[in-house]
């Protein structure tokens, strides 16, 4: 009987422990004062928070590819949570293209919504490319959207599962010892 416990424990954790949840890739879509299109793809792991890949474009007059995550990601919580792109010519300079989502201080759980823009800002501050001292280009609306179904919630990820099945593991062997203790 105990045996079967403890199989049945160790299962539950070796079958839940591939069950975490898978980044997200997320459509981009906005527009800028100056009528630039913003468009792309952020992929963004919602069970450990963090941004994995960006391919967003600016269409004219502000044409240009974001391919890399600049440093200061999350900057500004809680009012929102700040994700600095750069172009591959100029990974950590300018141009930079700063996306903000309202308001969180994580990206754990994140299933997508408006950005901070001129429509929606996020406690006076918006979205923008920032092209030089002086000259930036505020976002006018944006959004992050799934196009699947809304991501599921996160998950513990295989380590918070694996501490888990230890504890079990432990509870059973100490009510075995227990049993042993009292036939004795």
């Amino acid at each position: 009987m105990r045996l079967h416990f403890i199989r049945g424990a160790l299962a539950i954790v070796l079958c839940a422990a591939g069950a975490y949840a898978a980044p997200v890739a997320f459509n981009v879509s906005g527009t800028f004062v100056d009528g630039t299109a913003l468009s792309g793809t952020i992929t963004i792991d919602t069970a450990a928070g963090t941004v994995t890949a960006v391919n967003v474009t600016l269409g004219s007059p502000d044409a240009n590819t974001y391919t890399v995550i600049q440093t200061g990601v999350g900057s500004g919580a809680p009012s929102y949570y700040s994700i600095p792109l750069g172009t591959a010519a100029s990974p950590q300079g300018l141009p930079s293209l700063n996306l903000l989502i309202p308001p969180r201080t994580t990206l754990v759980g994140y299933a997508g919504g408006a950005l901070c823009s001129d429509s929606a800002p996020c406690s006076g501050v918006t979205s923008g490319v920032w092209l030089g001292v002086g000259n930036a280009v505020a976002l006018t609306s944006g959004s992050l959207s799934t196009s699947g179904p809304t991501p599921p919630p996160s998950t513990p990820a295989p380590p918070t599962w694996a501490l888990i099945g230890l504890a079990i593991l432990l509870a059973a062997s100490a009510a075995m010892l227990r049993g042993r203790a009292r036939q004795v």
